[in-house]
């Protein structure tokens, strides 16, 4: 089939492509006041009935539209049956979306949701924009009414999605479905997004996904680590925490942030003494507890911290003191603290 045709319906109003005429089909558009270009190929004129078949859904409706492009008698039985709608579809109003003001046929005949309490005010072009957005970024569960949180059937998204969209959104659904069988695990290739059931389980823990061919760990989920086992690349990520942890631990000593709120300069320190001086905006401050040293100079020690081993009472021992005092239990030393 040529790719123009792809994403048209296997039949429109119960007849084939080939059962079409281009002339009965313009006859039928014009019959609706839908606008299109004379010298338009077949499949665009298809597309446009495709889009009326939406909106004409009863038995009743389809059999006197098939009758008369098949045939093109009954012109009246046809008027009176869709008359009154063909009018009332004509009817413009205005998407609340994109704010075009189009025809009635050219928005969704019915509530996207039977929980939605409004009418439908968003064009079928713009519905279309919304429900691919969703499928690419939400569950396909959780795909919404553009103009209010209710959520949308399977059969609903089906019916205004496009082709492209709708089977991603089917794949979506049925990777949820087998999600919680056993051994089942995601793709992680780029732009993938597919999933599988891999059954030799962590004992031959290399997944190659049979869409992409990317190479997935099984047992860490993760992009297969190349040229390492299971066992290597464990044994490599504990060396790799004990060394982070060992840096961090250097880095909390050796390096801190000038306290002084308008500058935030990071300072390293490995050796010499605790009064410190930042070299960009010259606040003096303790490397210890960070107290800022105008306020030692002018007060005396007793402005460090109180836990910094230069605040007066750690200099006086009085914080041993009361440590091994609290330790003897005696009520009366207790007086004292």
């Amino acid at each position: 089939m040529n790719d123009e045709y792809e994403q048209l319906p296997a039949k429109i109003f119960t007849l084939t492509y080939d059962q079409h005429r281009v002339n009965k089909i313009s006859q039928f558009l014009t019959y609706n006041k839908i606008k299109f270009n004379k010298k338009a190929r077949k499949s665009n004129l298809l597309h446009r009935l495709a889009a009326l078949e939406k909106i004409y859904q009863t038995k009743e409706e389809q059999e006197a539209i098939s009758r008369w492009l098949r045939t093109g008698r009954n012109a009246i039985e046809l008027d009176s049956v869709i008359g009154e709608k063909r009018r009332s579809i004509n009817i413009k109003r205005d998407c609340s979306v994109c704010m075009e003001s189009l025809t009635g046929c050219q928005f969704p005949q019915k509530k996207l949701a039977i929980t939605c309490i409004h009418k439908p005010s968003i064009c079928l072009a713009c519905l279309q924009q919304s429900l691919s957005e969703q499928i690419e970024d939400r569950p396909w569960d959780q795909i919404a009414c553009p103009e209010c949180p209710e959520r949308l059937t399977f059969e609903v998204v089906r019916e205004f999605a496009t082709k492209d969209a709708f089977e991603r959104y089917d794949k979506k659904s049925l990777l949820a479905a087998f999600s919680d069988m056993p051994n089942f695990t995601m793709c992680l290739g780029p732009n993938c997004g597919s999933g599988q059931i891999h059954g030799g389980g962590n004992d031959q823990p290399i997944m190659t996904c049979t869409t992409c061919k990317f190479k997935t760990c099984f047992t860490h989920k993760m992009p297969w680590h190349e040229g390492l086992t299971c066992d290597q690349y464990d044994a490599g990520q504990a060396e790799r925490v004990r060394q982070e942890a060992a840096s961090a631990k250097v880095l909390a000593k050796t390096t801190k942030t000038c306290p002084n709120p308008k500058c935030g300069l990071h300072l390293d320190k490995y050796t010499g003494c605790d009064h410190v001086l930042c070299r960009q905006c010259g606040h003096e401050f303790c490397w210890v507890c960070l107290a800022p040293f105008a306020k030692i100079r002018n007060g005396g020690n007793s402005f460090h911290s109180v836990d910094c081993k230069y605040h007066t009472d750690r200099l006086n021992g009085i914080v041993e003191w009361r440590r091994r005092t609290r330790s003897t239990g005696d009520p009366k030393l207790a007086l004292y603290y």
